[in-house]
């Protein structure tokens, strides 16, 4: 090698330009950042396809008509990844955003592909509260995309320009929250989550904005911004793993902690710790300081919504909320009263949020525990005066211990309200008649949210306890009350009618008619007003689907029931109670469709879950029984069919008021299976008490009541009594030879 040494390879032209063109870029993102962050919200943060409108007029703009079918009128938002202008589609008058890429013809490979992505993102996007995107091109060699131009605030000017309460600013950020959350359940992150990327209409409707940065969970992203120890973000709303510079680390939760950094702004209008210095002390500061109590900057701020914030701001992901649903739901059960899931691990919390939510209900329970104690004392002094000493004292002992048990057994009743009710119907029972006394009285009439409320509370147990006819009396009412005080497009109104429609769906099919008009306009109304995760819009597309596979409108019935199926079972998992009911009446239909061994997959899969997760002869648990008994009687599996319905009408009698419905339905499968067996005189025994359940609880001529009399008159013909035959023969096909597992939960 000797010599001199040779010289070193010199990077091309092109490459040691666009090398300092990275330089700058990154050299002015800094700055930019550094110098617009104060101890509030950040000052003059633009983003996205809605700012406001520049006003100086300094920016020189593209000729008018460098887009076919736009015209340019402004600049409004230029950004480290593209610039935005405000123009007019010439075909509808209408204002667009249009977002083009900043380099233009020189931008680099991975630019373009940020750009390409962001296109890509927004496409999958459909929610009322992320920006639509409706049309892409490319114009003199710049890529562009047009999407919606939404007028208004950012969210930190529009959270300056007033004073709002605690429960006006979570109203606005479960709106947020649940508008990432459509994001996240198609996988996407955003990764730059912050005030000036979430856009105010003049109506106070949030927006979404600036996917630039978002990536999908199924990307392979190599490009330079996304490899460890580059960062990628805005850094005073960055997340902990953002901070590090480990990008495999970011996922759904990131954005969590960026939401968490937002409501905290909202709240106390400043950061959750200092974010002045350079990007690395801010870095330093988010990995290690733990953030000041929400409590001690805003008095009004109470434990509860502090403990929602502080659980967005853990430094470990696996300690914060899991997604942006899992925090839209605790907001939203703060907004209702009801116990938050980050204090789930506190008895004496979740006791005295039931108390206050239920104030009356308590009352009453309390005076009818009163009675009882008073009662008690009255009984054990008049023992203790008639009997010894020793024997009283005996027996004291004991009833005390026999009460002490009653206490708790009934405190856990107030807690878990109405289903621990049902499990003393008597006591149920009694304590709604007392309650319907406040409404002849009218007592409650003065206050119509409460009065609504308890209607509705009592209807719903009612129609859940087989007594139809109180039911329908106290929805209605609640119904008729919620949408004259509250709209009928209320959310309480909604889910009134929602619950309304359930009672004529178990009355019988001399009431389909009104529960499908009913239950189409209620999801109507939800699907408008309300998201399609909404609880109350999966009840009614989930009731409807039951509807329509009673009147054996069975493709509109499955398409219903998997849709549900699918929001259920990515928001609450696959062993949610409310995904197996979907899950058990999917599986029902997929028998009276004649899909037999999918039907028994399902119904076995559901009927494990039951019970490993609810108690053995819990009502859902035995409805799993018999429609899997029922469904292997079609395959012929008899004895194991046998055993599942012998356990089921077992655990029917022994929890079940007398002359339940579900108890009719399980007799109806085992005198089906006796009667394939030849036992007649057992299958007699149990289709004539099923058909006695159904006659007097539906009337003779329900299809319900038509299927057991057709198993009756079959039965009667095959042991030779015509005249029997005769009376019970409807003349309808038996839908139970495909396997019919009618037992809604």
């Amino acid at each position: 090698m000797g010599g001199k040494d040779r010289p070193e390879e010199q990077p091309s032209q092109s490459r040691r330009r666009e090398l300092i063109e990275n330089a700058r870029r990154q050299v002015e993102k800094v700055q930019g950042e550094e110098s617009s962050l104060v101890e509030g919200f950040p000052v003059g943060n633009e983003c996205g396809a809605c700012q406001d409108e520049r006003e100086n007029g300094s920016s020189v703009l593209p000729p008018s008509d460098s887009f076919a079918g736009y015209k340019i009128l402004k600049e409004i938002h230029r950004g480290a990844q593209g610039v935005v202008y405000q123009a007019v589609q010439e075909s509808t008058k209408r204002k667009v955003a249009i977002k083009v890429m900043k380099e233009g013809p020189f931008a680099s490979r991975a630019d373009r592909a940020r750009f390409d992505r962001e296109v890509k993102l927004l496409g999958q996007l459909d929610h009322p509260n992320i920006v639509t995107i409706f049309g892409t091109g490319e114009a003199s060699n710049c890529q562009y995309f047009v999407m919606d131009y939404i007028s208004g605030q950012p969210l930190d000017v529009y959270m300056a320009g007033d004073a709002y309460s605690v429960e006006e600013i979570l109203t606005l950020f479960f709106k947020i929250c649940s508008a990432v959350e459509s994001a996240h359940l198609r996988g996407i992150i955003h990764r730059d989550l912050k005030p000036g990327n979430i856009r105010v209409n003049p109506k106070g409707e949030p927006y979404i904005l600036d996917f630039g940065l978002a990536k999908s969970s199924n990307d392979t992203d190599t490009s330079a911004a996304t490899l460890t120890g580059r960062f990628l973000g805005t850094p005073a709303w960055a997340s902990p793993e953002q901070a590090q510079g480990i990008s495999c680390n970011v996922d759904i939760r990131s954005d969590v902690y960026s939401l968490g950094v937002i409501l905290y702004q909202m709240l106390t209008g400043k950061f959750p710790y200092k974010v002045t210095g350079s990007t690395q002390e801010v870095f330093d500061r988010i990995k290690k300081s733990e953030p000041l109590r929400p409590r001690d900057i805003h008095e009004k701020i109470d434990d509860e919504v502090e403990t929602i914030v502080l659980k967005c701001l853990q430094k470990e992901p696996e300690r914060r909320y899991q997604s942006a649903g899992e925090l839209a739901r605790d907001i939203k059960r703060y907004l209702v009263g009801d116990p938050i899931e980050a204090k789930r691990d506190s008895l004496a919390y979740l006791f005295r949020k039931q108390l206050l939510k239920y104030k009356p209900q308590a009352a009453i329970a309390a005076c009818f525990l009163l009675v009882i104690m008073v009662s008690l004392v009255v009984s054990l002094w008049l023992l203790s005066e008639a009997k010894q000493a020793e024997a009283s004292e005996r027996q004291q002992r004991q009833q005390a211990e026999d009460y002490a048990r009653e206490l708790r057994l009934a405190n856990s009743r107030i807690e878990a309200e109405h289903r621990a009710l049902m499990e003393n119907h008597g006591i149920a029972f009694k304590l709604f008649d007392d309650v319907a006394a406040f409404f002849e009285e009218g007592s409650l009439s003065e206050n119509p949210d409460l009065d609504s409320g308890l209607r509705h509370m009592l209807g719903r147990n009612c129609r859940r306890t087989g007594r139809l006819e109180n039911a329908y009396k106290y929805l209605l009412a609640a119904w008729e009350i919620r949408c004259k005080h509250f709209g009928t497009e209320s959310e309480v109104a909604l889910n009134s009618a929602n619950e309304l429609g359930r009672v004529y769906l178990a009355q019988g099919e001399y009431r389909y008619p009104e529960a499908e008009r009913l239950f189409s306009d209620t999801l109507n109304n939800c699907r408008r007003v309300l998201s399609m995760e909404n609880t109350i819009t999966l009840d009614c597309m989930h009731n409807l689907a039951l509807l329509y596979k009673r009147q054996a409108k069975y493709e509109e019935a499955k398409e219903l029931y998997e849709q549900v199926l699918a929001i259920r079972s990515d928001s609450i998992g696959d062993e949610h109670e409310d995904t197996l009911n979907t899950m058990n009446n999917l599986a029902a239909l997929y028998a009276q469709m004649g899909k037999l061994e999918e039907a028994a997959s399902m119904h076995e899969r559901v009927l494990e879950t039951r019970r490993r997760v609810l108690k053995e002869n819990h009502r859902y648990t035995l409805n799993s029984m018999s429609s899997l008994g029922g469904v292997y009687t079609t395959l012929g599996r008899y004895e194991e069919a046998r055993k599942l319905l012998e356990e089921a009408i077992a655990g029917a009698r022994l929890t079940l008021p007398e002359g339940h419905g579900n108890t009719a339905v399980y007799l109806k499968y085992y005198g089906r299976l006796l009667l394939k067996t030849g036992e007649y005189e057992k299958a007699e025994k149990a289709l004539v008490e099923s058909y006695t359940i159904m006659a007097g609880k539906y009337g003779e001529e329900d299809r319900c009541t038509f299927k057991v009399a057709d198993l009756l008159a079959e039965l009667y013909g095959k042991t030779n009594r015509p005249e029997k035959a005769a009376r019970y023969d409807r003349s309808i096909s038996d839908s139970s030879e495909q396997g019919d597992t009618e037992i809604p939960d």
